[in-house]
């Protein structure tokens, strides 16, 4: 490629690292408080030498299938998000598989999830895809699989016979954000005219008024791309491969620690590791997910060390294969300049 791709300049700018702003630096410091607060509850009582002894028992040979299996998962990832893409444009596997895998090392590293907006970002720069058609879809995937969850942790919470009630609370609530979050990607496409009469009626400067348009559109069109009956079949195959993958890598790393954990077990696990990265946690969920292994796991007759031995094995291979794959993919979508919060103004 040469020349900056024609992406969308104004969301460009918002997809910019923000300015440490109050509601930033409160946002962080309500965040550092929860996770101390859920990390010490974990720690508290905890038999250290039973901990590193099951650390140290870690069998190599699963840790590394574990591995292969994250890294599977990226790139079926890629490939489903892929699919919301090609309303407007092919995407190669590769670019997509990079650009997913920047996501997650933005997600571990950065507050808010911010990996969302990166790996939004980067591909749009790569492929000359307008920034807030990519932005839509990334987000679009991203309430489809709060969904997925939810479905996934009611059935698997059956499993269990005594049900704690805060797991019971957060997948009720999940479950209405979920909806709600669906009914407006199968709505918001229909909003344009709605959108066009909200902006006539601001008086803005037309320049100003062609340009918030034009990000309206293309959002709003990003948002229709699973509407398309073939798109959203295969979107929702890739989507059952996407965490049946998980869920075994989640069954290996047990095995690695000499957990039987089953494949029921996982999948709650691995719902309720996902509903809680949406509540406020500092970058890594530090705290959140040790808090939630260890609630998960007791229930199944595992002692807290083997939960939160799990828990860290867990994350240390997720953290592993987004640092090595992220890293590569920033170089790669010569991501950068908007990482280190500076935009592209010449040629690759």
């Amino acid at each position: 490629m040469t020349g900056t791709p024609p992406a969308d300049t104004a969301l460009t700018a918002q997809l910019s690292p923000p300015r440490r702003s109050r509601s930033t630096r409160l946002y962080f410091v309500a965040s550092l408080i929860l996770s101390a607060i859920l990390l010490v509850l974990v720690v508290r009582g905890i038999d250290w030498a039973e901990l590193v002894a099951g650390l140290r028992a870690a069998r190599s040979g699963e840790l590394g299938a574990a591995f292969a299996l994250v890294s599977l998962s990226f790139f079926v990832r890629g490939l489903r998000w892929g699919i919301l893409l090609s309303a407007q444009r092919t995407v190669a596997p590769g670019t997509l598989f990079w650009a997913t895998a920047t996501g997650y090392l933005g997600n571990y590293s950065l507050p808010a999830r911010a990996g969302e907006f990166i790996r939004s970002l980067a591909l749009a720069q790569k492929t000359a895809i307008n920034a807030s058609y990519v932005l839509a879809t990334a987000l679009t995937e991203r309430i489809f699989d709060a969904l997925t969850l939810v479905i996934i942790s009611a059935a698997a919470l059956s499993t269990l016979s005594d049900v704690p009630e805060t797991l019971v609370i957060a997948t009720r609530t999940m479950a209405v954000v979920g909806l709600v979050g669906v009914l407006g990607v199968l709505i918001a496409p229909r909003l344009e005219p709605l959108v066009e009469w909200v902006l006539d009626r601001l008086r803005l400067p037309a320049h100003l008024h062609s340009r918030l348009h034009s990000v309206a559109a293309q959002f709003l069109l990003g948002m229709h791309a699973c509407q398309h009956t073939r798109r959203a079949l295969g979107f929702a195959a890739l989507t059952a491969l996407v965490w049946s993958v998980d869920a075994v890598m989640a069954v290996m790393g047990g095995q690695a620690l000499g957990l039987p954990l089953t494949l029921a077990e996982s999948l709650v696990l691995l719902a309720m590791l996902g509903l809680s990265s949406a509540i406020p946690s500092t970058p890594g969920y530090i705290g959140v997910f040790q808090f939630v292994a260890v609630v998960v796991l007791t229930r199944y007759d595992y002692s807290r060390e083997e939960a939160l031995a799990y828990i860290l094995t867990y994350q240390a291979i997720s953290y592993l294969a987004a640092l090595l794959y992220g890293l590569i993919g920033i170089w790669q979508l010569n991501a950068r300049q908007f990482l280190s919060g500076r935009r592209r103004a010449g040629g690759d």
